[in-house]
């Protein structure tokens, strides 16, 4: 028997919405297809879904079928889904801008992955583009220059790269994560600033 009636979403059910998304985060990559499944069970019986979990659910399909799936086309669709979703509503709400920029982010990234570097550096000024104009945080700001930095450097632009890794290290060293990451990636910029 199938369950057909929906619920209107409500604030009390962010908590249910968000351990499901921790559940798809922390699962193995041979059990995400199963929580990605069970999340949109989930989402089926709700109507009236606040845009930024739509947007999240959304972003989880993309990052699956991006990393554990490895499907082109259904990264492309559901970062798409992202973008027509948000568009409208960047000003509305910060969240709202970083889902929309992640989404070109990830688009970006899998176009760099097959190469096709004009429409990786399209999307990533896209996005770029929303985060500069919509988020306060600069931080946010380091998927950019990382993103820029690595499609320069293979197309063996050294020194344009090193511009984009220069200003990538400024930004870890100003908004830094855990010790161990921070000098990770603080000595991966300085190395290939010297390139």
């Amino acid at each position: 028997i199938a369950v057909t009636s929906c619920r209107h979403f409500s604030e009390e059910n962010n908590a249910t919405f968000n351990e499901y998304f921790n559940k798809i985060d922390t699962a193995a990559p041979a059990n995400k297809a199963a929580c990605i499944r069970e999340m949109d069970s989930l989402f089926a019986h709700y109507s009236h879904i606040p845009l930024d979990q739509q947007a999240n659910r959304y972003m989880h399909k993309v990052y699956y079928y991006r990393s554990v799936a490895h499907s082109y086309d259904s990264t492309l669709l559901y970062a798409d889904s992202v973008n027509a979703l948000l568009e409208s509503h960047l000003q509305e709400d910060e969240w709202l801008a970083r889902y929309y920029a992640s989404a070109l982010f990830a688009k970006g990234r899998l176009y760099f992955d097959t190469k096709n570097y004009d429409e990786a550096i399209r999307n990533i000024t896209l996005a770029k583009l929303a985060l500069f104009a919509y988020v306060k945080d600069t931080c946010d700001q380091y998927i950019y220059y990382d993103q820029m930095a690595s499609i320069l450097f293979a197309q063996k632009k050294y020194k344009e790269a090193a511009t984009f890794y220069r200003k990538k290290y400024l930004i870890q060293k100003d908004c830094g994560h855990d010790p161990y990451t921070a000098f990770l990636t603080v000595q991966e910029n300085i190395d290939n600033i010297g390139i």
